[in-house]
């Protein structure tokens, strides 16, 4: 008899990717597809929700003809993405806005006064990159000629709706808590905050649990699987590292570096720092499990900038920009190995890419670089954003510690593909880190929650773990933190 298999999803900034996975956390089938953000202007990133939906669909087609027995199916999405639809025919109304669109910073600088009060029902700092303001643009905007019937939430909402059968109205905590008018202690939306914000209260979905009874998705052959895990992305790559047995030794900050870099601590804390966010990491019906959560935003998303600066200033002129973009990242390779040895004076590049959010919460820093001079080279510039990168979760971590003790970090995502990163990053951040070589967290937390929620047991194999690096301490790089941080700390 074949073994119960999860089908699991994992809707991404920059992909969706969909995969069969065992109880041992073990991807037996994956497929994927790509799509753009579109930059209308720094502040409007939007994106285009309709042919993830129908591109996701062809994926599960494809899923539920291989020979693996899918008993039940798992979503991750990512989080503070909204949109509005028709709540007949299911079309988009508008193009969704990205986790990263800071349209409405001008509401939320006009809401400071009411931070505090935000911050005790939500868990989350006052910020354009949550939904509250979006979803209030977005109402404003499809109000303006009259009355419409439309559908509103976070982008999760718009694919369950398209993926579940009777294309119910529903949305899941952690997603929902993302919008910034989710109460996370009361588990309701609270009318105080959809009032303050402006969003109108028939609009927005029914919330379930994380783990919870979804309904069913259905394949084009009209074969249904229950859908019973639903979380926001970081939600789901935090479960997965979870699961790992260096957990056990305590003192461990998930660190996923992406497109943003997310630590996450779980803590029996009522409430956050001030400079950190409280975040409702998963729920069930009858229990609900909190973190300590730094967002950092340019992660992924400042190696994109470098990569499109490296290709702006001509360094290949006459090459197509996939050729380009191969090529920096060869050439990013060779950087890396040079690293540790080059006689080279590294900038401090004040990485405010997407704006600047945990510990400091700003929206008016420039990003610039301390200390280059015309004869800086490409390979300087670019070691100086992979310091950036490496600098921010060094600060997040000073503030996690001041309540819950660090002595390592158990990292994964994208960025981690380079060994010399690793390195840079334990050395940046003076911990141990630990590397998941398994790169689909996110897949494999999404699987372990709908395990979870069918009480089966599940256990991602240790031998994912890769070398635990240790720190090399640098005089030089020491410098350049504290003047990285010095500029930040007295903007």
């Amino acid at each position: 008899m074949s073994e119960n298999c999860i089908l699991s999803i994992d809707i991404g900034t920059h992909s969706t990717r969909v995969a069969i996975i065992n109880t041992r956390g073990q991807i037996l089938w994956l497929k994927s597809f790509s799509y753009a953000l579109h930059y209308i202007n720094e502040a409007f990133i939007e994106q285009d929700a309709w042919p993830i939906v129908e591109q996701l669909k062809v994926l599960i087609d494809e899923a539920t003809q291989t020979e693996f027995s899918i008993c039940a199916a798992g979503i991750a999405c990512q989080r503070s993405t909204v949109l509005a639809w028709d709540s007949e025919t299911g079309k988009p109304l508008h193009a969704a806005l990205s986790w990263m669109d800071t349209r409405a910073k001008g509401e939320v600088t006009a809401l400071a006064r009411q931070q505090k009060a935000i911050k005790q029902k939500t868990g989350l700092v006052l910020s354009p990159h949550y939904g509250a303001t979006k979803l209030a643009w977005l109402q404003r905007h499809l109000t303006e000629d009259g009355e419409r019937v439309f559908q509103m939430g976070p982008l999760i909402s718009f694919v369950l709706f398209h993926l579940v059968a009777g294309r119910p109205f529903i949305c899941d905590e952690s997603n929902a808590a993302r919008t910034q008018l989710y109460d996370i202690y009361t588990r309701n939306w609270s009318l105080s905050l959809k009032q303050l914000f402006g969003v109108g209260t028939g609009l927005l979905p029914q919330v379930l649990p994380c783990c919870a009874n979804y309904g069913n998705i259905m394949n084009a052959r009209g074969k249904s699987i229950p859908l019973v895990a639903v979380s926001g992305d970081q939600n789901a790559a935090y479960f997965a590292l979870h699961s790992l047995g260096v957990f056990r030794k305590g003192g461990a900050v998930v660190a996923n570096l992406g497109t943003g870099a997310f630590l996450l601590v779980e803590t029996h804390l009522e409430h956050s720092p001030s400079n950190l966010l409280h975040t409702l990491l998963y729920s069930s019906e009858g229990s609900v499990q909190y973190a300590l959560e730094a967002t950092i935003n340019g992660a992924g998303s400042a190696v994109e900038w470098l990569c499109e600066q490296w290709i702006r200033a001509g360094v290949r002129e006459g090459a197509s920009t996939e050729r380009d973009r191969d090529q920096f990242f060869k050439e990013l390779a060779l950087w890396f190995e040079r690293y540790q040895t080059a006689d080279v004076k590294i900038p401090v590049f004040i990485n405010t890419l997407g704006g600047v959010a945990a510990p400091y919460w700003r929206q008016d820093i420039p990003h610039n670089f301390i200390g280059v001079s015309d004869s800086s080279s490409w390979f300087a510039k670019a070691m100086a954003v992979f310091e950036s990168i490496a600098f921010w979760v060094r600060r997040n971590v000073e503030e996690i510690e001041a309540s819950h003790p660090v002595k390592l970090l158990v990292v994964s995502g994208g960025l981690l593909v380079n060994n010399g990163f690793r390195q840079m990053l334990a050395s940046a951040v003076g911990k141990k880190v630990v590397v998941n070589t398994q790169l689909e967290s996110t897949l494999v937390g999404a699987a372990g929650l709908a395990f979870a929620q069918l009480e089966q047991s599940f256990t991602v194999d240790d031998s994912q773990i890769s070398t635990v690096y240790t720190p090399i301490f640098c005089d030089e790089l020491e410098e350049r933190y504290q003047t990285f941080k010095h500029y930040l700390d007295n903007y």
